[in-house]
């Protein structure tokens, strides 16, 4: 049987909106474009401000968008919020659960997962800061929908962690997997412009601080 959770679909989100296009019963359409700019802009304040801090004024803003249609087309913040982290969230699970089908043995599927992890943080490095600050704050802003994401990224470091019992006598508990990996690349992503400027310090030249997140992975982990 499939040993996924469930995906995110129109069914777990507002049924007006979808990720493709929001339909309204008027037959207003909002294009993917603008509604790339309205999540793009969410993520940047978010990352910035915090759940507290960011507006939805300010997001509109950001966009360049009018408030009043944010607000029609996709709803107020804590609407936004969850649609801007389910779905980066989903889209990593769906990514790592697909690499991980091709596994071939449990060590193959360790790097599957790792690569998998660190492009997320690679292809979206504003992610961490919203997710730190979040975490930090007793995550009680996080959905059931935001958390049935979360739970579908661990759920496939237990898949890795079943592949590596199997093969060997090395047993490795789901979450301190998951953990002993989120951690370091979320420091790694956190870090970056702090690296940055260490790296152009004179007595850092020295000092590979510039890798990205993928070849920093591959270090660690591949032969």
């Amino acid at each position: 049987g499939d040993r996924r959770s469930p995906r995110l679909d129109e069914s777990l989100t507002c049924p007006t909106v979808c990720f493709n296009h929001t339909v309204k019963p008027s037959g207003l359409i909002l294009t993917k474009s603008t509604l790339d700019k309205i999540l793009d802009a969410a993520i940047i304040e978010f990352a910035q401000h915090g759940y507290a801090g960011a507006t939805v004024e300010q997001i509109a803003r950001t966009a360049g968008v009018n408030k009043a249609a944010l607000y029609y087309h996709v709803g107020n913040k804590e609407a936004l919020y969850e649609r801007v982290l389910s779905h980066k969230l989903s889209t990593a699970a769906d990514t790592i659960e697909g690499s991980l089908d091709q596994a071939r043995d449990g060590r193959d599927a360790l790097i599957r997962l790792v690569d998998g992890l660190a492009q997320h943080f690679t292809l979206r490095p504003l992610m961490p800061r919203i997710m730190v600050q979040e975490l930090a704050r007793g995550g009680d802003n996080l959905s059931p929908l935001i958390l049935a994401q979360m739970a579908r990224l661990i759920a496939c470091s237990k898949r890795v962690s079943a592949m590596a019992a199997e093969e060997s006598s090395v047993s490795i508990a789901p979450l301190a997997l998951h953990i002993s990996l989120l951690a370091p690349l979320a420091f790694h992503a956190l870090s970056s412009h702090a690296r940055e400027r260490a790296a152009a310090l004179p007595i850092a030249q020295s000092l590979d601080l510039d890798l990205s997140m993928l070849e920093w992975a591959h270090g660690r982990f591949h032969p």
